[in-house]
Parts: C-alpha cells; sequence; structure tokens
C-alpha cells in the first residue's frame, strides 16, 4: 500500500508490554531509497526523546487502526542506543544499534544493491550530510585534502538521509524550476520511496503532483535541488494528486500513461 509521510506520521507505535509514542521522521539511503529507520518521539513516557527503529523490527502494521506494533518492550527501547542531536547517522551508530536488537546490518549486500533500481541507478548522489555552510580553509590545497579526506570518509561511511530534511528541495525539470518537494509516497511492503509529492503551484495556490524517483536524473545537496528528466509542461499538467485520496492502481497507471514511461510493476513480475 503506498501512503504519504504523512500519513504514516499519524500512526502510533505500540511496544510488545504497551504505548511507544509517535513517529516524528524517517531515514533513507540514498543507494535505494528505502526506509531504514523510524524515528519514533516517545516523550510521553521517558524523557529519553528520539529513538530509531528498524523495519525488522515491525511485527504489525495495522493501516485500519493507524498503529505499528514492535517486536521490542518499552524497557528495551528506552535502553537502547541514542542518536546525537543534530548529528548524522553514522555506521558507527547504525552498527551499535543493529548489535542491540539483533538486526541484520542491511549494508551487508551494498555492492549488490548498488545494482537495484534506486536513488544510486539513477542519480549518483554526493554525500548526504555534508554541511556547504561548514568552516573552510582559506589554502586551496588544504582545503581540497580536507574534501578529499571527506569523500573517503563518506565513502566508507553511507549516511542516510531524513524526509523531512528533503522536504522543500527545488524540483528542476528539463524546462527549468517546477516546485517544491512537498511529501513523499512510501510502499509500506517494501518501504520504498516511491514518489515525491511536489507543489508545482507555489504558496499561496497548492497544487500537488507525483513524480516517481525513477525518474530522478540528479541530486545537488548544496543547493537543496533534484533533477527530474521530465519536460516542465508534462508534470505541471499532471493528474493532480489529492492528499487525502489513497493512490490507487488505476491513478498510477494514468500517472505513467501521462508521462509516457514503463510502469514499474510490470518489471517485479
Amino acid at each position: 500500500m503506498l501512503l504519504r509521510a504523512k500519513t504514516l506520521k499519524s500512526y502510533s507505535m505500540l511496544a510488545s508490554d504497551g504505548e511507544l509514542g509517535s513517529l516524528d521522521d524517517f531515514y533513507f539511503d540514498s543507494d535505494t531509497a528505502t526506509i531504514r529507520y523510524f524515528v519514533g518521539d516517545t516523550r510521553t513516557w521517558f524523557f529519553g526523546g528520539k529513538v530509531l527503529l528498524s523495519p525488522l523490527s515491525f511485527k504489525e502494521v495495522d493501516r485500519s487502526n493507524e498503529r505499528i506494533a514492535v517486536h521490542a518492550t518499552k524497557d528495551q527501547i528506552k535502553d537502547s542506543p541514542k542518536p546525537e542531536s543534530h548529528e548524522p547517522i553514522t555506521r558507527k551508530y547504525e552498527q551499535e544499534l543493529s548489535s542491540y536488537y539483533g538486526w541484520e546490518g542491511y549494508w551487508a549486500g551494498a555492492a549488490t544493491r548498488r545494482d537495484m533500481t534506486g536513488f544510486q541507478a539513477h542519480a549518483p548522489m554526493m554525500p548526504p550530510i555534508f554541511n556547504p555552510d561548514g568552516p573552510r580553509d582559506s589554502n586551496p590545497g588544504v582545503q581540497a585534502d580536507a574534501n578529499q579526506a571527506r569523500d573517503n570518509q563518506y565513502g566508507e561511511d553511507q549516511l542516510l538521509v531524513s524526509v523531512e530534511d528533503i522536504k522543500g528541495y527545488k524540483v528542476h525539470s528539463i524546462g527549468g524550476e517546477v516546485g517544491k518537494i512537498h511529501d513523499c509516497v512510501i510502499d509500506d511492503e517494501d518501504w520504498k520511496i516511491r514518489y515525491f509529492v511536489v507543489n508545482v503551484g507555489g504558496f499561496l495556490n497548492k497544487e500537488l503532483v507525483l513524480v516517481s524517483i525513477e525518474w530522478l536524473k540528479d541530486v545537488n545537496w548544496r543547493e537543496h535541488t533534484i533533477t527530474i528528466d521530465l519536460d516542465n509542461e508534462l508534470i505541471e499538467q499532471a493528474p493532480e494528486f489529492t492528499s487525502d485520496a489513497p493512490i490507487t492502481r488505476e491513478y498510477e497507471a494514468k500517472l505513467y500513461a501521462h508521462y509516457n514511461r514503463p510502469v514499474y510493476w510490470e518489471d517485479a513480475r
């Protein structure tokens, strides 16, 4: 089932022994656009704040009652390794978290994943947590060495992207800027991001359309932009997306026909 990230944030999370909290954000990897962690806001029952839980820990996703049941007790989650506030999610932290819960590390098959359909296949991404506004050295040679060291670090330590952080990114197409990312659509069968919800109407006149991540051509983390391999007019004239309406296969077929692109679900057969 396809769900907006905004809709998933209304879901409650249940530990095996009681209410856990609400969803606050999601982290996805830039190779496959797969959600790797749900950020749970647990401040209603302990002061620890936010915790990260993998979909591997989910026991049941109850769509009717908008609840996600987790294979862990409240105390287990309370005592789990916590992410550092305002810091990127490092591979070291992921290893600690996986070891604590007994999850299998998804990065074990990184070489294989890079051949899968996803962000990497369509848009090789620069390091997602690079801060272009951070301190720079005035010596070009020193700065180049620092840049190389940073790139080597990220090459070994894939970092993750927050869904909340990518909202507001400008969307460029073949004819120039066409709108901004408003939300993401997630497939809760495999936890992949299928679409970006793009506002092509502007701040005062919101008009939402969907574009598939398969059509990504480039992502510029410095400029907070993504580039889609589509014409402006096609995007602006796409079937309008109604926020509260379910995303049916019929609607998806109409969307792909409008863009004259092959549908993804036939490749999966």
